[in-house]
């Protein structure tokens, strides 16, 4: 059960994971449709999943009436600090994925990072072979700002990773 509401939205919640949480965490991100299109590929062990959150990382569970659909996360580390510069991520259970969760969560943590943390820019990456991801960057103003060529080995295949940015001045408008 998912602890308490961080921050609300239209028709999602982002709350507080808790070590309750860990089960239901572990299952999505050791699920292939979750860890191919993330950077880790490595097995998640219960007792390795982070549910703690630190100064430099804001990681939530995206919730849908209490219930845990997705996770996201905004990071604001080391040099990004400085320059005012926020890296995003999320993924959604793939049982929910097409019902927009994802996009309300990405609208909502965009939000919190340029209201709330200051941020001028945030980024994030998506493989290639996720065109969905890509639409949910999209559908909230960001822009592609380059690719990077076969960087990511998936199924034993190099995919490109596209770069996606947003600046406050853009998100403003």
């Amino acid at each position: 059960m998912p602890g308490s509401k961080f921050l609300d939205g239209d028709t999602i919640e982002l709350c507080v994971p808790t070590k309750a949480d860990r089960a239901w965490l572990n299952k999505q991100q050791n699920d292939p449709r979750i860890w191919r299109s993330m950077l880790t590929h490595t097995p998640t062990q219960l007792d390795e999943t982070p549910y703690e959150q630190d100064e430099g990382t804001v990681r939530l569970l995206i919730c849908d009436s209490n219930v845990p659909v997705g996770k996201i996360w905004l990071r604001q580390a080391g040099i990004q600090q400085r320059y005012g510069t926020g890296t995003l991520g999320y993924w959604i259970a793939p049982d929910e994925w097409g019902q927009g969760y994802a996009t309300a969560a990405v609208e909502r943590m965009v939000t919190y990072g340029f209201e709330q943390r200051r941020l001028h820019r945030i980024t994030a990456d998506v493989f290639e072979c996720n065109p969905a991801s890509a639409r949910v960057l999209e559908h909230n103003g960001f822009h592609q700002e380059g690719t990077e060529r076969q960087a990511a080995f998936i199924d034993g295949e190099y995919h490109d990773v596209r770069n996606y940015g947003l600046l406050r001045t853009e998100w403003m408008r």
